[in-house]
């Protein structure tokens, strides 16, 4: 598998969205391109993010209340 399509497939594969066969493609690219891994990283870090729970801020309610409530 050539670079750039590797380097495309870098956000799917971080969010575990390949076939297995593109799976196992990236994977073989990784092992030679610390230029594909370090994008990586960055991909693995947002999808961690995506993946977390987040609660809301503590003005979120009194917020929402203020705007059912305005005319």
């Amino acid at each position: 598998m050539i670079h750039r399509t590797v380097h495309e497939l870098l956000p799917l594969y971080a969010l575990a969205a390949l076939e297995r066969g593109e799976q196992h493609q990236v994977e073989l690219h990784l092992l030679g391109c610390a230029a594909c891994r370090h994008e990586l990283s960055g991909y693995s870090r947002v999808a961690e993010a995506l993946g977390a729970e987040m609660e809301p801020g503590p003005m979120v309610w009194s917020r929402i209340q203020a705007a059912i409530e305005s005319p």
